[in-house]
């Protein structure tokens, strides 16, 4: 960068310079193996924040962005995670994935990298028994610590999606989840973005008082009345039972006690009320 503001190239390389880019061309004559040019971005002030070197003149830099492996139909992973400094034994497993020049990302006073925005973002959206996991790819993912039903505050959702540069995307509102189940993920687009702009969306996070959340299911004490004179008389074989006792212990309760009765409505009514009696917090009545 000279006196003027301008990037003065290397010697060795001619700059095209459009509105808000200088475009570095290699001198062909000094490196006829390289045919990609190199981006430098500018800011309004003239600063030079991205550069792209070679893979080759990288070793000994730190990475400015995860670097992902995908082997088609196998797999899709991190070959190398943000701020990795690259050894000369990592030049080749860069070029088998495509990488022949590397972003080299100088940050300006006021600018956050799309990692921290992500990891900010993941922080201000999780809430009740969620978590989040490592930022990969810029995107943080937030998950369940437990079992229960889902709550989304879709307006808060909503908000944060109309912000500049921010995505967050969410299961639907009021859905039974898992231990571990994925609840939602978000990121901000760009690979820089503004400080401003990364505080507006965790103020809408903070001012909304949520925006994913889970509440644990209550363990509760079940009662079954099953109703029908086949089954009373052992006719036909119950199925009402099993599946009821399957789906409330899927959700951490217990069945307390299973009641047949014929179809008589003083024997239906007797067996509720004993039910509760004896403490039941739920009580089923089918058939």
């Amino acid at each position: 960068m000279d006196d003027t503001g301008s990037f003065k190239s290397p010697e060795s390389s001619t700059n095209i310079v459009s509105d808000n880019a200088v475009f570095r061309l290699p001198d062909k004559q000094s490196d006829p193996a390289v045919t990609e040019c190199a981006v430098f971005y500018e800011n309004p002030e003239g600063k030079l924040v991205q550069e792209t070197v070679r893979t080759e003149d990288a070793v000994g830099m730190l990475l400015a962005h995860d670097i992902t492996k995908i082997v088609h139909g196998v797999s899709k992973g991190r070959l190398f995670k943000k701020g990795h400094k690259i050894q000369p034994e990592d030049v080749e497993s860069l070029k088998n994935v495509g990488k022949n020049n590397i972003f080299i990302l100088t940050l300006e006073d006021g600018e956050v990298h799309e990692d921290e925005a992500g990891v900010r973002l993941g922080e201000a959206i999780r809430g009740e028994n969620t978590y989040t996991e490592d930022v990969k790819e810029s995107r943080v993912n937030v998950f369940a610590e437990c079992d229960g039903l889902l709550k989304i505050n879709e307006e808060a959702v909503y908000r944060l999606n109309d912000q500049p540069f921010v995505v967050c995307s969410t299961k639907a509102n009021n859905i039974a989840v898992k231990k571990g189940d994925m609840l939602a993920g978000t990121k901000m687009v760009p690979l820089v973005v503004s400080e401003s702009d990364v505080s507006a969306a965790e103020k809408i996070a903070s001012d909304a008082g949520w925006v994913v959340k889970v509440i644990p299911y209550r363990k509760m004490k079940v009662g079954v009345v099953v109703t029908g004179s086949e089954v009373y008389y052992k006719r036909i074989e119950d199925a009402f039972a099993p599946v009821i006792t399957e789906k409330m212990e899927s959700f951490g309760s217990e069945i307390m006690e299973v009641i047949y009765v014929p179809d008589d409505p003083d024997m239906i009514r007797d067996s509720i009320i004993a039910l509760r009696d004896k403490g039941a917090d739920m009580i089923f009545a089918t058939g």
